[in-house]
């Protein structure tokens, strides 16, 4: 996977990108800065992550209803 598609299935923002590389580039330690600027990532996206997990259980129980709409 290139970076940009790592970047983009990470949602992180081609903005996002562009005051990212500025910083890492001037890190003392690059890999670490890139390593912390992909787990601040991870914490915003793992709720969502859950939510839609959630969904998709929903989604498949109401399937197993005779009317799917109704709770």
């Amino acid at each position: 996977m290139r970076i940009g598609e790592l970047a983009q299935a990470c949602a992180v923002s081609r903005g996002e990108i562009g005051s990212s590389v500025a910083a890492i580039w001037h890190a003392s330690d690059p890999d670490s800065a890139v390593t912390q600027l992909l787990q601040d990532k991870l914490t915003l996206i793992e709720p969502r992550i859950s939510e839609l997990d959630e969904l998709r259980q929903e989604l498949r129980q109401r399937l197993g209803q005779r009317c799917p709409l109704n709770p």
